[in-house]
């Protein structure tokens, strides 16, 4: 299992604009999910991060700014 800190603290290592933010469903009892916008990551970057904290996907966008669901597993 992977720590959140650990995630943003390579992250910053890397010199990333990183946000910090979390998800949940509306009207589900499923704690929220923290997560991070990482900015200026290449795909095969974010890729090696992904597989490193052990994501089961990950969503990246290039220039064109279209989201991508690029699943890990």
């Amino acid at each position: 299992m992977f720590d959140h800190a650990e995630l943003g603290g390579k992250l910053q290592a890397l010199g990333l604009k990183a946000i910090e933010g979390s998800g949940c469903e509306v009207g589900s009892d499923w704690p929220a999910e923290k997560s991070y916008l990482a900015l200026g990551l290449s795909l095969e970057t974010a890729k090696a991060i992904g597989t490193r904290f052990d994501q089961d996907a990950i969503v990246w966008a290039g220039a064109d700014a279209v989201a991508q669901l690029i699943l890990m597993r």
